[in-house]
């Protein structure tokens, strides 16, 4: 089971390095959270100075990457390998 929880911007809490995708509530909250990021990159890239975007950046481009790994292991998995959603 997953240890997910979601921050007070209603995004997904990566702080359990253990977390991962469930269900696909969670898949498009992880990746309308690697457009933020991405989009934050971005417009570093043009309004920061080259030192600080490449401190900055670092950080952000990781949690990409983390992200987008979790993204990619739940895409690789059918439907039918999770386990029913329980009933709230």
């Amino acid at each position: 089971m997953a240890i997910f929880g979601f921050d007070e911007c209603g995004d997904l809490d990566y702080s359990d390095e253990r977390s991962m995708i469930e269900n696909d509530q969670e898949l498009n909250l992880t990746q309308e959270r690697i457009l933020r990021f991405s989009q934050l990159v971005a417009q570093m890239r043009v309004t920061a100075s080259p030192e600080d975007f490449r401190f900055f950046s670092n950080s952000y481009l990781a949690e990409i990457e983390e992200m987008d790994t979790e993204v990619m292991n739940y895409l690789k998995k059918h439907s039918t390998e999770f386990p029913p959603a329980e009933a709230a």
